[in-house]
């Protein structure tokens, strides 16, 4: 019996290691996703139209604005809840955040590109 455990031990290894490389990837890829709204997001703002605040196209522009936040700030507690290095300095802080921003990855990819679009109507437009 002990030769078994033995020879199944070099299988279990390699699974963990595989399983640990394939979480790694993972949330280097939230991060760079996080790292990617988070800069669509300040160029958008830093480089936005000149249009009035009571146009549609500006309205347009800040709900992308506001899709872009949501998405970045829910990439960032889902990474947190993976175990990514996101610090929260008091536990009642991060409840909020959980509750406020609970999406699944598939909403947040979906805020995301609707916030393209939007940003997209305004500069097709005018």
């Amino acid at each position: 019996m002990g030769d078994l455990r033995d020879d199944r031990r070099p299988h279990l290894e390699d699974a963990l290691a595989r399983e640990r490389q394939e979480i790694k990837h993972e949330m280097q890829f939230n991060l760079f996703f996080v790292a990617l709204i988070f800069t669509t997001l300040s160029l958008s703002v830093q480089f936005a139209l000149k249009i009035p605040l009571a146009s549609f196209f500006h309205w347009v522009q800040v709900t992308s604005w506001v899709l872009l936040l949501r998405a970045g700030v829910s990439q960032l507690v889902v990474s947190k809840i993976m175990g990514g290095p996101l610090e929260f300095s008091n536990r009642k802080i991060y409840e909020l955040f959980v509750r406020l921003f609970q999406l699944k990855e598939e909403w947040i990819w979906i805020h995301f590109i609707m916030a393209l679009i939007f940003l997209m109507i305004p500069r097709v437009f005018l």
